[in-house]
């Protein structure tokens, strides 16, 4: 069985990483 991500599916998690550092991050401390 092959667990790996598909090309579409690493893109997507790049995306959510940058967004989670640029935007939750900094903020993070506040909502905490």
């Amino acid at each position: 069985m092959d667990f790996s991500l598909t090309r579409e599916q690493q893109l997507s998690k790049q995306m959510f990483e940058k967004f989670v550092e640029n935007e939750v991050r900094p903020i993070a401390a506040e909502i905490d």
